[in-house]
């Protein structure tokens, strides 16, 4: 910087090179009383819960001015008090978190979620002109995000509602679609030419669902449990579950009604939501 600046109401000196710059500015900016709420609440955001209260907010705020040795902006101190506050670890019991607690999977994390309880070890991929591509949701690819601040802004708020919820801005009647039928298409669809290599190629355990759901409602919906709800699932979930296999609505063969219960089973709030 060839000459002095002044930045926020602060004096930077001239003649400094940009790393010395650089830190001038960082440490001007750590010194502002918004910092630690502001980068404290999107940590909060991505790793624990959307609408966190304003106690929990502060606690953590806190931490990031002081770790308790005089150090602000200490990143160790500050995600181990995001992780371990007590709002947090509610969730560690199932059904013990607030109804306004935690966040919606994005779609990108949902699709991830699913294909790893399958024990996927490629994703499902497509075929377009003759090119292969690898299926991602439509609500958000995350190679191509639609400007720098990514999907979504912090302040996002649910429609109607003043909670914060930005991972809601996906989670739209497109992405509802995709979750409901999205597999049947990868995997069974006899119109879509790469489904049965999916079935192979993928490396996803479609079999044991299968042969669950042949066996038993009970041995399907809990395998269901097993592999995706950490053997919690909600009991109003599995009596759903139990009258649509014995009805056979929307399903003619056991690989059909497999995923179609295992579709239904995690566009559900209870998967849709991290506690």
């Amino acid at each position: 910087m060839t000459r002095a600046e002044t930045v926020m109401g602060v004096k930077i000196a001239s003649g400094m090179d940009a790393s010395k710059e650089l830190d001038a500015v960082i440490a001007l900016l750590m010194k502002h009383p918004n910092i630690a709420p502001f980068v404290s609440l999107r940590l909060i955001q991505h790793l624990v819960t959307s609408n966190p209260s304003p106690q929990y907010l502060s606690r953590v705020a806190t931490v990031f001015q002081n770790n308790g040795k005089g150090v602000s902006g200490d990143m160790k101190a500050v995600i181990k008090a995001i992780l371990l506050d007590p709002e947090a670890r509610n969730g560690d019991i199932p059904g013990n978190s607030g109804a306004r607690f935690g966040k919606l999977k994005e779609p990108v994390f949902w699709y991830a979620a699913m294909l790893r309880g399958m024990d996927c070890k490629k994703p499902p991929y497509g075929t377009y002109q003759g090119n292969k591509y690898v299926n991602s949701p439509q609500n958000q690819n995350p190679d191509n995000p639609p400007n720098i601040f990514s999907f979504y802004q912090a302040a996002d708020r649910a429609p109607g509602s003043n909670l914060l919820a930005p991972e809601q801005k996906l989670i739209n009647t497109l992405e509802f679609r995709d979750r409901l039928g999205n597999l049947h298409w990868q995997f069974l669809n006899p119109n879509n030419p790469d489904s049965l290599s999916n079935r192979t190629d993928s490396g996803c355990d479609l079999n044991s669902l299968i042969n669950a759901f042949k066996e038993s409602p009970s041995a399907y919906i809990n395998l269901v449990e097993k592999m995706w709800f950490k053997g919690a699932m909600p009991p109003t979930l599995k009596q759903n579950m139990n009258i649509m296999i014995l009805s056979k609505q929307g399903y003619s063969t056991a690989e059909e009604g497999t995923l179609l219960l295992m579709q239904f089973a995690l566009t559900s709030p209870y998967f849709g939501v991290i506690k």
